[in-house]
């Protein structure tokens, strides 16, 4: 009788964990136990089915069982130029790289690090990296390249080239002829190159990833000389360039560029935004 016993409770075990489960259509556990996913780390927040975690400096995301994983990683933007004094106004600075995605995830412990100084990249490990953007270029110089470059720096009869991209959009060239500077580049456009007025920075894109449209990764604006417009930022969160003092500050934990600075000693480029990762998971 004892016997008879362990043969059918070893029968009974075989069949829960033999592959014949999946073909006679029963549940396969999986690397989660046949949990659903749940994760944990960063600012925790839900819009309908979804919760939403917002990891704004470095931390580690914590997951148990197994499900889809939405995700956005921005990395940092760039500083703009720096004015220089009767010689140049600074490109605008341009924006991280905007990755987002969905993939099947996994329990586990995985660092999370979010761009914290100019250029930096952001990252989740097992999930995916995002670089960080390009300086605004200065002194008559070209913008920086990184995932969107920055715009190029003018003045004194010269023009810099805009810097390249990565994983964005070009910088825009600074005008030889108006001495005003190129925009930085966004994730989703060039910065304009400088005319008549500084450039504009790139254009970001949108994410709907918190329960709300919110665009990040834009360029900063170009530097101009006084009686000259500046450029604008991409968007909202991008820094505007200046004709009077230091460029724009870009919002912070937006991907984006800070404006160029006048050309005058003192008036530095505006600061960065520092970069952002954001998942999702149905609750």
């Amino acid at each position: 009788m004892r016997l008879h016993r362990i043969s059918i409770i070893g029968l009974t075990l075989w069949i829960l964990t033999s592959p014949i489960m999946a073909q006679i259509g029963m549940p396969w556990p999986g690397p989660g136990g046949g949990r659903k996913l749940n994760c944990t780390g960063g600012s925790q927040t839900t819009s309908g089915s979804n919760t939403i975690l917002t990891f704004n400096s470095n931390s580690t995301l914590i997951c148990t069982g197994s499900g889809t994983l939405t995700y956005l990683i921005i990395g940092a933007g760039n500083n703009g130029g720096v004015g220089v004094l009767g010689n140049s106004n600074g490109g605008g600075g341009g924006a991280g790289q905007f990755l987002t995605g969905t993939i099947a995830f996994f329990p586990g412990s995985f660092a999370v690090v979010v761009g914290s100084s100019a250029g930096a990249s952001s990252s989740v490990n097992s999930v995916g990296t995002a670089v960080g953007g390009g300086v605004g270029g200065t002194n008559q110089g070209a913008g920086g390249a990184g995932a969107s470059g920055g715009g190029g720096s003018a003045g004194g009869g010269v023009g810099g080239a805009g810097g390249t991209a990565s994983a964005g959009n070009p910088g825009g060239t600074g005008s030889a002829a108006n001495s005003t500077a190129g925009g930085g580049g966004g994730s989703n456009g060039v910065g304009t190159n400088g005319s008549t007025v500084g450039g504009n920075g790139g254009t970001g894109t949108i994410s709907s990833i918190t329960g709300s449209a919110i665009t990040y990764a834009c360029g900063g604006g170009g530097a101009a000389p006084t009686t000259i417009t500046v450029g604008a930022g991409g968007c909202a969160s991008g820094g505007a360039g200046s004709n009077s003092g230091v460029g724009g500050a870009a919002t912070a934990n937006s991907g984006s560029g800070g404006g160029g600075g006048y050309s005058q000693v003192g008036f530095t480029g505006g600061a960065f935004g520092s970069g952002v990762v954001i998942v999702s998971f149905p609750t």
